[in-house]
């Protein structure tokens, strides 16, 4: 479950008092070959975003690279990629994805658990998947 242990990693780095960023991705980009261009559809029963949002699924809108991959992007998908650009940009750049003079995103920490959802209308919200995160993490405790 990938949003344990990037909650868990994020833990980690705000003990250590490293200013963190957690996010959690909810849009559902479609299921792709993200290395074969030429042949980017998979079949899934229930269409190509019946799959949810899944690891490595973000690739191609962080990288801006929509166009690359040879699949049919959508508007949305298209605004999400932007602003995962920009994110990581301002990241690389300045150790916080927040475009300057703007603050939505707040740094995590393990008492708030910030975290912000991506998706068309992003926010940062306290907790994402709290109940079962709470869960596994009573199982392995920091």
């Amino acid at each position: 479950f990938m949003a344990f242990g990037m909650q868990r990693w994020a833990e980690y780095q705000a003990l250590a008092d490293q200013p963190t960023f957690l996010y959690f991705m909810d849009h559902v980009p479609p299921a792709f070959h993200l290395y074969m261009p030429e042949q980017p559809y998979l079949e899934l029963e229930g269409g190509a975003r019946s799959g949810g949002a899944y690891h490595s699924g973000d690739l191609a809108l962080v990288f801006g690279s929509l166009d690359k991959v040879g699949y049919e992007w959508t508007d949305e998908d298209k605004v999400v990629s932007k602003q995962m650009v920009t994110y990581w940009t301002n990241f690389a750049k300045t150790g916080n994805p927040n475009p300057r003079g703007e603050d939505a995103w707040a740094p995590f920490n393990a008492q708030s658990l910030s975290t912000r959802v991506i998706n068309t209308d992003p926010s940062t919200v306290a907790g994402v998947r709290k109940r079962i995160l709470e869960i596994l993490a009573s199982r392995q405790p920091l």
